[in-house]
């Protein structure tokens, strides 16, 4: 997880604004390790854990002046299979703003052995270089089955403000969690913790007459299951934030994550350093780009649509995730060509606003990043910013950042989550849009013709829409390289066949990508007296994510949106050839969807047509029937798209 300076902190307190830092790790001595985990073999309650964690502590202490704060983590992790040995790595992120510092370990062998991680093996890798945004792994040395690894390191940011949450959990068994916050008492720190029904949280304060720390942990925590298509792991874990609320200096009380309106304030007030506002202090030219872009247009949504694509297509995208801009302009931004998800949107609205419309910004949080909480003031819980103009008395959600989005249109990652208007006189909270499966549809239609020697040929047609294209448009790929990838996908889907003559037609403006092809079975695989034709390709299902049954199923289901997938596959034969075998008729339809098909022969004509349609309408799964009723769609698909059409020549 990344994160962003907050430059309008330095406003608010008066300082500039350090967190997360103490004395280096190497400084500290390493804490004992008890007999009792040297002679761990198996976790109670979780006989196949390939590891455990033992023992995860973190330490959040807080500058009075908030100029020199810290996080400490140190992690113990024991391997018990072979399969366990994966968990003794490990990856950080860092910035400019989330700084990495001390990272050291060490293995302890089964033999008493003690190996140091060594520098060679630490790996940097740097994707951002205007933030300097960069990747540590690390793998610890010498690591075998019944090996202890532990690590620790220290983590520098630039401000108080930034509130993540402690998770208590992770993918293997958990012995022990927890997290301290040592803040002092001109701080005020509110805990919001995040636990499941019936799970107790340890809690433990220690007061000075300067401060107080405050000690919240969790013991023998379950793994969070890697099944497929669960809820994000940030849903699912038990956690903690710590959210400050306000500051006292010299006797004055500085409001700071106190509700959503002050912190709406801290944004787009009229402060100095409040970071929109700032950001817009010098935006003259992007206004009169706007008004001189959309001069001869008439009406408002012509203007919106000709300033979203200049912003999507010319404004190159900065990696990054968060509310907060960097330290420019507008201006500087429309300048440099390129800005980040926060910058384009917050360009597009000055360059809106040049044409004379009105917009909000919008926050939000991506499905798979997790849910936002509206009960906690924390804007750090976001990591989407769009904008949402009104046109024609319609609020229309717009995402520049993605040169592949039509205007008006979402990521599915989007689709029906919480987002935030951000408004200085009253932030509300608004749902962003639901497609439904007819929305987000694949569309097949394949044409085969049986030659009289058993040689079999034909074309194709695909054609994808609403989500189903967004994941496949590529307007950065070349023409070649599109129809290259295309016809290696073909060619899995059919197997056995030469795919030859792929076109693509990638329409960004529609949310459609149509692709053709012509296919024949290659000489080595024809038969002369026999014919198996596949009859669901290129949509078959050949392996089941949710075969899992029901009553084994840990997590709630979140697919990423609602579907269609519609099949018409024609066959033609000469004289002489019949059927010898054909697919079972799949007919079932239950409240998250269908799966159905349908076979029409005419034997006067020696043709035939299935039909084959699977919808699937839900996608958050929480209960056990919903998952239920997923597991018999899928199951009824694959043993229906194993059944093949048989051709004889008698």
């Amino acid at each position: 997880m990344f994160f962003r300076s907050n430059w309008w902190a330095v406003a608010v307190l008066g300082v500039f604004l350090t967190s997360l830092a103490t004395l280096p790790a190497s400084a500290k001595d390493w804490p004992e390790i008890p007999q009792s985990e040297k002679t761990l073999t198996q976790v109670p309650g979780f006989p196949e854990a390939p590891a455990v964690v033992l023992l995860r502590q973190g330490l959040l202490t807080i500058d009075p002046q908030g100029r020199s704060s810290s996080l400490d983590v140190y992690t113990r992790i024991k391997v018990l299979t072979e399969e366990g040995r994966e968990y003794a790595n490990g990856t950080i992120p860092s910035s400019n703003f989330w700084r990495l510092r001390g990272l050291e370990g060490r293995t302890h062998l089964p033999d008493g052995r003690i190996v140091p991680l060594g520098d060679d093996a630490k790996f940097v890798e740097e994707y951002s270089t205007l933030y300097k945004r960069r990747v540590h792994t690390f793998a610890m040395p010498e690591v075998q089955v019944g090996s202890i690894v532990e690590y620790r390191y220290r983590i520098n940011f630039d401000t108080v403000l930034l509130a993540e949450p402690w998770y208590f959990q992770w993918s293997i068994p958990t012995l022990r969690s927890e997290i301290t916050l040592d803040k002092p008492n001109n701080f005020g720190y509110a805990p919001y913790p995040l636990m499941p029904p019936g799970v107790q949280l340890e809690t433990h304060v220690d007061n000075t007459p300067k401060s107080a720390q405050m000690t919240y942990a969790l013991e023998n925590q379950p793994p969070i299951p890697d099944e497929p298509a669960r809820y994000p792991f940030e849903d699912l874990s038990s956690q903690i934030v710590f959210l400050p609320f306000e500051a006292i200096f010299s006797g004055q009380e500085v409001p700071l994550l106190k509700d959503w309106p002050r912190v709406v304030e801290l944004f787009q007030g009229s402060g100095e350093e409040a970071t929109y506002s700032r950001f817009r202090r010098k935006d003259h030219a992007a206004r009169k780009r706007g008004k001189d872009l959309t001069a001869g247009l008439k009406t408002e949504r012509d203007k919106a649509e000709a300033l979203y694509r200049f912003v999507r297509d010319e404004i190159a995208l900065l990696p990054t995730v968060g509310v907060e801009p960097g330290r420019r302009s507008a201006d500087a931004v429309l300048g440099d060509k390129r800005g980040d998800q926060t910058e384009k949107a917050l360009l597009l609205q000055a360059m809106l606003e040049g044409a004379g419309i009105d917009s909000s910004i919008v926050w939000t949080n991506p499905r798979s990043w997790g849910r936002v909480n509206p009960q906690i003031p924390n804007p750090y819980q976001f990591h989407g910013v769009l904008l949402a103009p009104e046109i024609g008395g319609e609020r229309i959600f717009l995402d520049p950042s993605d040169r592949d989005l039509a205007f008006g249109a979402l990521e599915p990652d989007y689709d029906g989550v919480q987002a935030l208007l951000i408004d200085t006189k009253k932030p509300e909270w608004v749902t962003l849009p639901v497609s439904i499966a007819d929305d987000n549809t694949r569309q097949a239609v394949v044409r085969l013709e049986v030659a009289e020697d058993g040689g079999v040929k034909g074309v194709g047609t695909l054609e994808l829409r609403g989500a189903h294209a967004w994941q496949e448009l590529d307007s950065a790929r070349s023409e070649d390289d599109t129809v290259a990838r295309w016809t290696k996908w073909l060619e899995t889907r059919f197997s056995g066949y030469a795919i030859d003559g792929v076109t693509v037609d990638q329409d960004v403006e529609a949310s459609r990508v149509t692709v053709r092809w012509q296919l024949a079975l290659r000489p080595e695989e024809v038969l002369g007296d026999e014919v198996s034709l596949a009859t669901a390709a290129p949509f078959t299902l050949r392996d089941n994510p949710f075969s899992l049954s029901p009553e084994k199923r840990r997590t709630p289901v979140r697919l990423s949106f609602p579907d269609s997938d519609r099949l018409e596959l024609h066959v033609e034969w000469p004289e002489g050839w019949n059927i010898d075998a054909k697919p079972r008729v799949a007919n079932l339809v239950n409240p998250l969807g269908r799966m159905v098909t349908e076979l029409t022969v005419d034997g006067a004509k020696r043709s035939l047509v299935l039909t084959r349609r699977m919808d699937v309408t839900g996608t958050d799964l929480a209960g056990g029937a919903g998952y239920g009723q997923l597991h018999a769609l899928y199951e009824m698909a694959q043993l229906s798209d194993a059944e093949p059409l048989v051709l004889v020549h008698e």
